[in-house]
């Protein structure tokens, strides 16, 4: 799913494990939408679909992911009372790249046109991994607002990364529903691996502005949370993220890994309507 100590993954298994136990994959297809479209910019086609009716709630998929991530997580949001709105990044899902690298920076100029061109305005956002990122070099930026951001398992700066990152059983069976995920809906799909290599550069260079960038997130509320037992990230660097956002609640899940939206998704789906709704 990515973060910025370049942690792309490459590589359809039917299960993961978990603990000891095989476990069946989450939802693949989301649920019939009430509209999509798409909107050209910067040489991409971007592709965003919407649900329900309420209060705008933006989710943003991991690094190699697409809205198909949340397919689990889509009809609680609805039935809460939210209008839930899907982005794939440029590049990802069903959205196609353009030409250029891709930024964080980029990522984040996509989705304030892509809001723009909807009308939506202060969003709550719920982001993760990369997606996580985003929302909250989003809410850096004063000159657009969002109301409330729930970020799991992103990663904003150095020393982020655990010795042995990756190396998770879990993790190979990840890739390869992300790879098989992307030659199902993508419009080019063999183009998986050259995706992979643009998202290890972005990574790479990384997400920026330190502790004084997050320093300037501003929102109602934003809730930090991550797996205590992530595949990727040390805990030390999730509490340092929330530490530096002033107002920020750590949410530090026990026992669990990178992957908590997939592998207990009551767990998280609680959390995020919990935090929704206050």
């Amino acid at each position: 799913m990515g973060g910025c100590a370049n942690l792309a993954l490459g590589g359809a298994g039917a299960a993961f494990m978990i603990g000891r136990e095989r476990a069946p994959w989450p939802k693949r297809a989301l649920p019939a939408l009430d509209g999509q479209g798409r909107l050209e910019r910067d040489g991409a086609s971007l592709w965003h679909g919407w649900i329900g009716r309420g209060e705008p709630v933006i989710l943003l998929h991991g690094g190699l992911s697409s809205s198909r991530a949340w397919a689990d997580h889509v009809p609680r949001l609805v039935k809460a009372g939210r209008r839930v709105i899907l982005v794939d990044s440029r590049g990802h899902g069903q959205s196609t790249f353009g030409s250029g690298a891709l930024t964080y920076e980029r990522l984040v100029a996509d989705l304030g046109a892509l809001l723009d061109h909807l009308g939506v305005t202060r969003p709550d956002l719920v982001g993760w991994s990369d997606g996580a990122n985003v929302a909250l070099r989003m809410a850096m930026d004063d000159r657009r607002p969002v109301r409330r951001v729930f970020a799991f398992g992103a990663d904003m700066g150095p020393d982020a990364a655990r010795p042995d990152a990756g190396s998770a059983p879990i993790v190979a069976e990840v890739a390869r529903r992300l790879r098989a995920d992307y030659e199902a809906v993508s419009p080019v799909p063999d183009g998986f691996d050259a995706l992979a290599g643009q998202v290890r550069a972005m990574q790479a260079r990384g997400c920026g502005g330190g502790s004084a960038g997050l320093a300037k997130v501003r929102a109602q509320a934003v809730m930090f949370a991550g797996g205590a037992k992530d595949e990727f990230i040390l805990p030390a660097h999730f509490a340092w993220i929330a530490s530096a956002i002033p107002g920020a609640r750590l949410a530090l899940h026990e026992g669990a890994g990178h992957f908590v939206p997939w592998t207990d998704r009551g767990r998280f789906g609680r959390a995020v309507g919990e935090f929704l709704s206050r």
